[in-house]
């Protein structure tokens, strides 16, 4: 049994190593993430709608223009969706990290990419459809640039403040796992120690049962044994019914040997007569 409960706790540790923060299980899955999103773009940062804007600022024909606006107009519409989601999972008064990533993307982040895209909509597009792109070229410059840039800085704090809160709860639960680890190995010992504890009362009470009857059938092999004594052991375990199975072979003696001495001394009378 003990090594029942060893072997169990060496497995759940065994499982517990492999899907803990830093774990293998944990680095192949934050690997993995990490990989899809180097190779993805980013949909909440407008770095691709200001490269396809430099692109149709020199667009050579009009069949590139139309495929890069239709890029564009799918990767604005992805930013707003994308926003529209966070917005429903983050909250801006959330405290510390959470909040300062919430507001740095919801809020500082947005307001600029929002005002980019209007303009876009507006003057840009204006001199873009009408082929004039040393204009379009000279807003993207004057006014596009300085918000993408606005909008960059706050990424890059929510980002900053993204790996900070991370980083914190990759701590929270390595302690938690650690914390269980230790709470595991204490119940483990306060079990090992209970199962130890009852196992030796009940071996105390198995050999007293068995010191019983050794020293009951000792005296029944020596001479002048007393057949009145008996055992009387009431467990109900293997040793209980072994003694009561010689209490009655005992009481049988006694009635043989009590018969053969009235006998006896019935057949002494009579000689006597």
């Amino acid at each position: 049994m003990v090594l029942g409960f060893v072997a169990l706790f060496w497995v759940g540790h065994i499982n517990i190593t492999k899907v803990m923060v830093n774990g293998p299980i944990y680095q192949q899955l934050a690997r993995d993430k990490d990989l899809i999103a180097d190779i993805l773009p980013p949909s909440q940062f407008i770095v691709q709608p200001y490269l396809v804007v430099c692109q149709m600022n020199g667009a050579k024909t009009p069949e590139a223009l139309k495929d890069l606006n239709t890029a564009l107009g799918n990767l604005e519409k992805q930013y707003r969706d994308g926003h529209a989601v966070w917005a429903q999972k983050m909250s801006l008064n959330a405290l510390g990290n959470e909040g300062v990533v919430a507001r740095e993307l919801l809020q500082d982040s947005y307001r600029p990419a929002e005002s980019f895209f209007q303009i876009i909509h507006g003057d840009w597009k204006a001199a873009i459809d009408r082929g004039d792109q040393a204009t379009a070229s000279a807003i993207t410059m004057d006014q596009l640039n300085p918000l993408y840039e606005a909008h960059r800085s706050a990424i890059l704090k929510a980002v900053a403040a993204a790996e900070a809160q991370v980083a914190q709860h990759e701590t929270e639960a390595r302690e938690a796992v650690d914390q269980g680890r230790v709470m595991g190995i204490i119940v483990a010992a306060v079990v090992l120690g209970l199962v130890a504890i009852i196992g030796a009362v009940i071996l105390k009470g198995v050999l007293h049962a068995l010191a019983a009857v050794t020293n009951r059938m000792q005296s029944m092999a020596e001479a002048d044994a007393d057949l009145t004594v008996r055992l009387n052991i009431q467990s109900k375990d293997e040793v209980g019914i072994l003694a009561g199975y010689i209490d009655q072979f005992v009481d049988k003696i006694a009635s043989v040997l009590s018969g053969v001495k009235n006998a006896t001394d019935s057949l002494g009378g009579t000689a006597v007569e």
